[in-house]
């Protein structure tokens, strides 16, 4: 009888069947509800929230997706860079950005695309942006490549926002991976998602009024290179400890919303008298619903964190008693791989651990425990490193 949509469209369905869309008050305005079938429902901060990797969530930790140094440190030139969707790429974005690479002497744009394996289409892409009064050698066009979905970020210092239609995914793939992000405030949903992130970051200085104003605040971030690279190396912990990547809170935020619906329809049900649909909602709102940490291990299947790390624990050491690191190492000229069936166990529990509780310190110890083991003493490093971050900020 109740029915929500909530993220995947950046617009009304359209639908008199669909109640309610789960937004928030920043990238739909006060004023944005005539533009909808259904009522608005406006979450606190953001509209959702994000994790990374979430298909391989182990690479998370990976030393490959570290943070590094801002790269216009040893290129010596500032690289801008868009991995959006081509098709956002309207003719009015790619003037502004060739203005600004006018504006940023020695400056590159680095483009990500489906279809520039192509040489025609790289072809096209460049005659469109110099016909806009861009400089071809400024230019350089890869290639999207799945596997390369974060680490191209590594070679880009500022990430250009398209408008009036901006990043959404991608723009949350950026700041994870420290790239500070200019960006065009819009009077929709679909040109809102940017500004959305900036202000939750505390980033309002990298939100453009216009054209020109977006042109400045790119400018003036790339002439500050000590600025850049602080601004890179602290913003993935501000990101995760933002409400970005809150997944507790946005969960209960979320669940809160769903309730609060299902109550509206059942206080309509019981009476017409609104006050009297409130004082209901209002009882009924009252009671309590924990939401305890629990690890899910199957479809349907979930057990305590306690009972996760005791299990974790006795894997672990069944892992060390039958395949010690000196036999695993044994007449090894490079470290070998996760072969032996008690570490595969281990390598599972601790997915299960970070599945449902990203960050979780015991599971990142155990899997530096596991590298340990195998000779990679680089990712055991990188391992212990996010332990630690985690119970030092938990």
């Amino acid at each position: 009888p109740v029915q929500v949509t909530w993220l995947g469209f950046p617009a009304t369905t359209g639908l008199t069947a669909i109640d309610w869309r789960i937004t928030d008050s920043c990238t739909d305005l006060p004023d944005a509800d005539p533009e909808y079938a259904e009522k608005l429902w406006r979450l606190d901060d953001i509209f959702c929230a994000y994790r990374p990797m979430s298909r391989f969530p182990l690479y998370r930790y990976h030393p490959d997706y570290c943070v590094r140094t801002t790269p216009a440190l040893d290129a010596g030139h500032i690289t801008f860079g868009s991995c959006n969707n081509l098709s956002k790429l309207t003719d009015e974005v790619l003037q502004t950005w060739a203005q600004l690479l006018q504006a940023v002497p020695n400056s590159r744009l680095l483009v990500e695309g489906k279809g520039f394996e192509s040489d025609a289409t790289r072809s096209d892409f460049t005659r469109r942006f110099v016909g806009l009064g861009g400089d071809a050698g400024q230019l350089e066009l890869i290639p999207r490549r799945s596997d390369q979905q974060y680490l191209t970020y590594h070679r880009i210092d500022i990430a250009l926002d398209p408008f009036p239609l901006t990043g959404g995914t991608t723009s949350f793939d950026l700041l994870w991976m420290g790239v500070p992000m200019v960006t065009m405030q819009g009077d929709s949903f679909r040109s809102r998602m940017g500004v959305t992130m900036a202000k939750v970051l505390g980033h309002d200085d990298w939100v453009a009024r216009d054209r020109q104003d977006y042109i400045a605040i790119a400018a003036r971030m790339a002439a500050d290179l000590p600025a850049l690279n602080r601004q890179r190396l602290a913003q993935r912990l501000r990101m995760e400890r933002s409400p970005l990547m809150d997944e507790a809170l946005f969960a209960h935020r979320f669940g809160t919303a769903l309730r609060q619906m299902w109550y509206g329809w059942c206080a309509r049900r019981r009476t017409a008298d609104t006050r009297e649909q409130d004082a209901l909602i209002q009882t009924w709102s009252t009671h309590p619903w924990p939401a305890p940490r629990q690890v899910t291990i199957g479809p349907g299947q979930v057990i305590s964190l306690q009972q996760a790390h005791q299990r974790l624990q006795a894997l672990t050491d069944e892992a060390l008693r039958l395949a010690p690191r000196e036999q695993l190492l044994a007449g090894c000229t490079e470290p070998p791989e996760v072969t032996h069936e008690a570490w595969f166990k281990v390598l599972d529990w601790c997915e299960y651990l970070l599945d449902s509780i990203p960050k979780e310190p015991l599971a990142l110890a155990t899997l530096a425990e596991l590298e340990h083991a195998h000779g990679r003493t680089a990712y055991a490093a990188t391992y212990l490193h996010y332990a630690q971050e985690s119970l030092s900020n938990p």
